[in-house]
């Protein structure tokens, strides 16, 4: 018979297992959905689509851009 703690190790394993999953899944499917609605509003994504994570890419701005 396992000790109480270990079970409730195991289940708290479990359960961030799980929720790191179900994490995982939403971000995908949030990801996939703004790049596709960006898609199809015509608007260049070659950069976002190749690197989304970098930092120039909260800094580039979608549609016409005047000059400062």
């Amino acid at each position: 018979m396992m000790k109480k703690s270990t079970k409730a190790l195991f289940y708290v394993a479990v359960t961030t297992m799980v929720a790191l999953a179900t994490f995982m899944v939403v971000q995908r499917s949030m990801n996939r959905k703004k790049l596709s609605r960006i898609s199809n509003e015509g608007y260049e994504t070659a950069i976002d689509v190749l690197y989304p994570d970098n930092a120039y890419s909260a800094k580039l701005k979608y549609g016409p851009v005047l000059p400062e």
